[in-house]
């Protein structure tokens, strides 16, 4: 339970600050205030969210289906993110930068924030009120990947998508230049940043779907 939870909610960071190493790679085309706005607007659908979704979750959804929602929404929430960016720097679209990443952002931040309430309704099923303090501190260590998976796997993310990538990448550029970068392009492929935790997250909803239980019960344990 602990593990998949953990892991689903790092790769949430990830599909929530990879705005963050969107901004560096696009330059001029979003500047700071631009994305202090985007982030902004974000910030406070997250937080007003949990006046609604953590009611629902402790009542109705349960967190199972709680972490599932949030997967699959942030991850579709990405993707509409990586289609945007596409447009705005391979199509050179007209669209309004900033007022669409902050429509989009927004939504994703609504998914993300069933994250952190799900996580809560399961541990008070399966940790003993004396066993949540070390089983929080795991959850911790398994949150800060997040971070990592953001900026570490993200620049590299951007690096490798570059329509002229520095040599040395490996295998796994020649992968993502294969499919994020087709012969001919002469833009950086940063839309890739958004679409590849979106195909994570889908993922990570499969396993939660196979392996997380809400309750020791449905596990088969005693109660």
């Amino acid at each position: 339970n602990w593990f998949p939870l953990g892991m689903t909610y790092a790769f949430l960071c990830m599909g929530r600050y990879n705005m963050i190493v969107a901004k560096t790679a696009l330059g001029s085309l979003m500047t700071k205030e631009d994305l202090g706005i985007i982030f902004g607007v974000g910030t406070w659908v997250y937080a007003l969210s949990f006046l609604v979704n953590g009611p629902l979750i402790d009542k109705k959804l349960g967190g199972k289906r709680g972490i599932m929602i949030a997967a699959v929404g942030a991850s579709i929430a990405n993707l509409l993110i990586g289609v945007l960016t596409y447009l705005k720097v391979a199509r050179h679209s007209h669209v309004n930068l900033v007022l669409a990443f902050s429509a989009l952002y927004a939504i994703n931040m609504y998914f993300q924030s069933y994250g952190a309430v799900s996580i809560i309704k399961v541990k008070a099923y399966w940790f003993h009120v004396r066993e949540r303090g070390v089983f929080g501190a795991i959850f911790g260590t398994l949150i800060s990947f997040g971070v990592y998976f953001a900026f570490d796997w993200g620049a590299a993310i951007v690096a490798m998508t570059r329509a002229a990538p520095a040599p040395g990448g490996g295998w796994l550029q020649d992968v993502l230049q294969r499919v994020f970068v087709p012969a001919g392009r002469t833009v950086d492929a940063t839309w890739a940043v958004f679409f590849i935790p979106a195909v994570i997250l889908l993922v990570w909803f499969l396993l939660d779907w196979w392996l997380i239980k809400d309750t020791p019960e449905e596990a088969g344990f005693e109660p």
